[in-house]
């Protein structure tokens, strides 16, 4: 018997063994080289006539906004000098009008609808839908409110009732008017304040004057939907949305429906959905009459964390094309009543979001109604450093993965994909091909690797060197090296934080999301960094620092000392300013004053009612060095690559010195093919495609940018240097210049 319980705890043994093989010695199976390979499509036509693409502008009418009067129910307020721009308003119904006398042209922010009673107006067109006595109301009420009774939503205008509830005076010593207004219907309060200075004309909600009515919560105000807007046709031009690397809305005729979408993404404290779309990554929207002709741009200066971008194209609603900002101070929500949720009751968030809100209007005029000097304009109001690319020769930015682990029976395996040393030979083997200059971000080089490690820094980890290999890469390269961290969302079963430490969501739960990772609060985060990178990291000689989820995600915490959303961008912002450099992800714009952006996104998210995709991002920071996403999963590298190009993005791959056969078990299974010994060649020559024809415009401003033909792009830039981007399979020729199918041609043009 007991020789029989020998054998048999023998089998187990050796079984338990056999099946522990795989996971203790899984790095050592045969590897294969990693795949490079791509789609190479030739678009045809058709594709560059897609909202995937700028399109050419084909309507030049000359802008006439036979909306905009200027009559005597109109008293002017004062000009601004600097910007020559007058203001002038109705004391009668709080509209304006703005004269923007670089041109003539007017603007106004109500719609006069008489009009619509004179069926012989020359302001009524074939086809129009018209609008009734609710929406002709509207069409003059500065703000539009929306407000809760129980959980039933409702909005109102200000001329929804039959008295008038609101005052108003001229400011002292200012250009401009303050309103004390009282929604008829729901009682809710609030002072509106108008001015003209030089950042523009400013419309202002203060949070201290904000109070709900006896008859109704307030959920949000949309403030002067109707300026800027035009009725269907009558006047050419387009709506700019700050939806991924940017994209066109273009005046038509067609219904597109509404357009909306929160700045800054979704905040999951309320329980939003996440999305696959692109997100606002700027805090503004702009508006075209008549391209090269008359423009503005509108920024949420204050309050855009809770801020959403409208946009109802003519004909959803009404038969004009009006855009503006509309600001969230409550939400509905779903409170559980049990763990399991199968209980639950609808209610409405208790307190209203604090915060001031404020669109600041800037006006364009000229070759500066475009685009291009929207991102101009939006550049000079972020106050942005100059921290471009210096040298003879455009950068190339490399994502390194230093070390992963993957499970095993008992626990996990850690294991190296680059070591210190082998990083060291790949930055060698580039600067010997005379790439010289190459920022990287070297991400799982401390504690467990990538995935899974804890919050806190506890050590470099050992996989990949030790101190004196550390010590050898940071004195030969690391003036380049950005180090990866990452306090925002630790993994399920990761230690270094509490409960305590994680956001709480608008039902009181913790914000776990369904995989256990943790939102973490922002001053946890901040002060987790201080002190890693004061006490520790600085030891180590390190300097750099790269951030990922940090600048993914802004959310609000609703723990009893939580942080609103608008308060977490200001504890956010203090991360750059911990160590010497940082370089962050695909961030949102109040964080692009850092020093290198990485994976920017190189495409809107290409809805239906988008027209255009423009590059509006890199053009606002052409004095940043940005980066586009890793080129190793490029779906039609020569269509990616003429893109960069066009667009002043400089390349990006993420390897591995290891193969990435290694990660199929591991967290970063989405990385496919790494190593770089199979993808040298292709950085290579990526690197000096793109560079023989961006050197030639280093810390140049792009100064105009033209289709001229079906998938030919031209642009300009102020050194006299212009470059040809032939997306197309078509030979093409301008100006005596001849640009190939599918390639590029840069002109040096005498000035």
């Amino acid at each position: 018997m007991f020789k029989t319980k020998k054998f048999i705890i023998s089998f187990i043994i050796i079984g338990i063994t056999l099946l522990t093989l795989p996971f203790v010695f899984g790095d050592e199976k045969e590897v294969v080289n990693d795949k490079v390979e791509y789609d190479e499509i030739i678009s045809d036509d058709y594709q560059f006539k897609s909202n995937k693409y700028t399109q050419g502008e084909e309507d030049n009418r000359t802008a006439v906004n036979d909306f905009g009067i200027l009559d005597d129910t109109y008293k002017l307020l004062g000009k601004n000098e600097l910007n020559n721009v007058s203001l002038h308003y109705n004391k009668d119904d709080l509209s304006f009008v703005v004269v923007d006398h670089n041109s003539g042209y007017i603007w106004n922010s109500k719609i006069d609808a008489s009009y619509l009673e004179d069926e012989n107006s020359p302001l009524n067109d074939e086809g129009d839908i018209g609008a009734n006595n609710l929406l002709r109301r509207r069409m003059k009420s500065p703000v539009i409110v929306s407000y809760y009774i129980g959980t039933l939503k409702r909005d109102e205008g200000l001329f929804d009732g039959t008295a008038k509830t609101f005052t108003v005076q001229e400011m002292n010593g200012k250009i401009g008017f303050e309103a004390n207004v009282t929604l008829p219907v729901s009682g809710i309060k609030f002072k509106l304040i108008v001015s003209l200075d030089d950042n523009g004309l400013n419309v202002e909600i203060p949070a201290s004057d904000i109070k709900d009515g006896t008859n109704g919560k307030l959920s949000n105000i949309n403030v002067y939907p109707y300026f800027g807007s035009t009725k269907r046709t009558r006047i050419p031009g387009y709506v700019f949305i700050p939806d991924g690397i940017g994209a066109l809305i273009r005046f038509d005729d067609t219904n597109k429906g509404i357009y909306t979408k929160k700045f800054y993404g979704p905040n999951y404290s309320l329980a939003q959905q996440s999305t696959n779309e692109e997100y606002l990554y700027a805090n503004l929207f702009g508006i075209v009459h008549g391209v090269e002709q008359n423009g503005l741009i509108g920024i949420a200066d204050k309050g855009s964390a809770y801020a959403s971008l409208v946009s109802y194209s003519a004909r959803s609603e009404d038969d004009f094309n009006k855009t503006f900002m509309s600001f969230e101070y409550r939400v509905l929500f779903t409170q559980y009543l049990n763990a399991s949720k199968t209980n639950s009751v609808r209610m409405v968030q208790e307190n209203v979001n604090r915060f001031d809100a404020k669109v600041t209007y800037k006006f364009l005029n000229g070759s500066d109604a475009n685009y291009i000097g929207m991102a101009n304009s939006y550049r000079e109001y972020l106050n942005l450093d100059n921290n471009a690319n210096s040298n003879n020769n455009i950068s190339l930015h490399l994502n390194v993965l230093a070390a992963e682990n993957k499970p095993t029976l008992f626990g996990k395996k850690t294991f190296s994909m680059t070591r210190i040393d082998e990083l060291i030979n790949i930055l060698d083997e580039l600067n010997n091909e005379s790439i010289n200059n190459i920022d990287v971000t070297y991400h799982g080089w401390q504690n467990n690797g990538y995935s899974n490690s804890n919050v806190k820094f506890s050590k470099v980890n050992g996989k990949i060197g030790n101190k004196k290999d550390l010590k050898e890469l940071i004195e030969k390269y690391g003036e380049n090296i950005y180090f990866n961290v990452d306090y925002t969302m630790p993994e399920k079963g990761t230690s270094g934080f509490s409960s305590k430490d994680v956001l709480q969501a608008i039902d009181q739960s913790l914000l776990i999301n369904e995989a256990g990772s943790s939102a973490l609060n922002y001053n946890y985060i901040l002060n987790s960094f201080k002190n890693d990178y004061n006490k520790k990291l600085n030891k180590l000689g390190i300097e750099n620092i790269s951030f990922d989820n940090l600048s993914k995600m802004l959310l609000s915490d609703f723990s009893k000392n939580g942080l609103s959303r608008e308060e977490a961008i200001a504890i956010i912002k203090e991360n750059l300013d911990v160590s010497t450099k940082t370089a962050v992800e695909r961030p949102f714009s109040y964080l692009w004053n850092t020093d290198l952006i990485f994976d920017v996104p190189l495409y809107s998210s290409n809805q239906g009612r988008f027209s255009d995709t423009v590059p509006f991002i890199p053009i606002v920071l052409e004095n940043k060095t940005v980066y586009g996403r890793a080129s190793n999963f490029f779906s039609n590298k020569t269509n990616e690559v003429l893109r960069m190009i066009d667009y002043n993005i400089y390349p990006s791959f993420y390897i591995t010195h290891e193969s990435s056969n290694l990660l199929l078990e591991t967290k970063s299974n989405n990385i496919y093919t790494s190593r770089f010994s199979d993808w040298k060649t292709e950085i290579l020559d990526q690197y000096n495609y793109i560079n023989e024809a961006l050197k030639n415009v280093i810390n140049q401003k792009l100064v105009k940018r033209e289709i001229i033909n079906t998938g030919l792009v031209k642009n300009t830039y102020n050194n006299g240097v212009v470059i040809y981007i032939n997306y197309s399979s078509n030979e093409y020729t301008d100006a005596g210049v001849v640009v190939s199918p599918s390639s590029y041609e840069v002109i040096f043009w005498k000035r």
